[in-house]
């Protein structure tokens, strides 16, 4: 397919278009690790020289809410449905998408739509009467760690350090945490899949490390958003991490990384 690559993973075909993206915003990934965006945007726009639009009118997906209950399904399409406008309005057609929950948002949306094209068109209707706005569905809907994994070798081409051991030369041992909404929602979606997904793996391996797997690799983090924004229920989430730092323990890696905000 033009302007697409094809990841192959555990049958299924990834495709990830390799330029003129419009960028979605995460509001947890930029309150959280305000850094993580503008140095993607950097890699894109000044080292790879790729054209991609940062839209200062794109909010919140409202993806936390509707994963803690408080905001409707119906609602929920309505946003998506308008960030597809804004993508529209500017005439992009690939979708970069910064946050996981909203990955994994706008493709079950995309999913609801198709199987129950009423819902699209319901959707429609309420973006029409609320905005007067439009919209064109994506061509190509890509995760931010889906991009950075497409271009991982030109990156490394481009790097000025190896992730290597300093004092020993050695690769460093890293660990990934890959998050549940962007590999097992749909996992067909992600490289790799649920079970074997190598996007972030991919990246340490092309830049010179060595991806260390560990028991609970596909573990959930446990942000899990509704026990989590509750306070009573947080304890179920500090579990699930710490079982997950433990099942990492003894394989002493140097880093952790991860593609969830979580």
């Amino acid at each position: 397919m033009e302007n697409k690559e094809r990841f192959r993973g555990i049958g299924y075909v990834k495709e990830i278009a390799d330029n003129d993206y419009y960028y979605m915003r995460s509001c947890i990934r930029q309150n959280f690790y305000p850094g993580a965006e503008k140095v993607f945007l950097d890699i894109l726009r000044n080292r790879l020289e790729k054209n991609i639009f940062d839209d200062k009118h794109h909010t919140t997906c409202t993806g936390i809410g509707y994963h803690s209950d408080i905001v409707p399904y119906d609602t929920f399409q309505v946003m998506v449905a308008r960030q597809f406008s804004l993508m529209t309005e500017k005439g992009y057609k690939n979708a970069a998408v910064s946050c996981i929950t909203s990955f994994g948002g706008y493709l079950e949306v995309l999913e609801t739509w198709k199987e129950f094209p009423e819902e699209e068109a319901k959707a429609r209707a309420s973006l029409k009467r609320s905005t007067g706005r439009e919209f064109d569905l994506p061509e190509n809907l890509a995760h931010t760690c889906d991009i950075i994994y497409k271009f991982r070798n030109e990156i490394a081409h481009l790097a000025p350090y190896r992730l290597l051991d300093g004092r020993t030369g050695l690769p460093l041992r890293i660990v990934d945490h890959i998050g549940c909404h962007y590999a097992k929602i749909f996992p067909d979606r992600g490289v790799g899949g649920a079970e074997y997904s190598t996007v972030l793996s991919g990246m340490i391996e092309a830049w010179g490390g060595k991806a260390v797997d560990y028991p609970e690799r596909r573990h959930c983090c446990g942000f899990g958003f509704r026990h989590y924004l509750v306070k009573n229920n947080r304890s179920y989430s500090i579990s699930n991490a710490r079982k997950k730092f433990e099942s990492m323990e003894p394989y002493q890696p140097d880093a952790i990384v991860t593609n969830c905000p979580g």
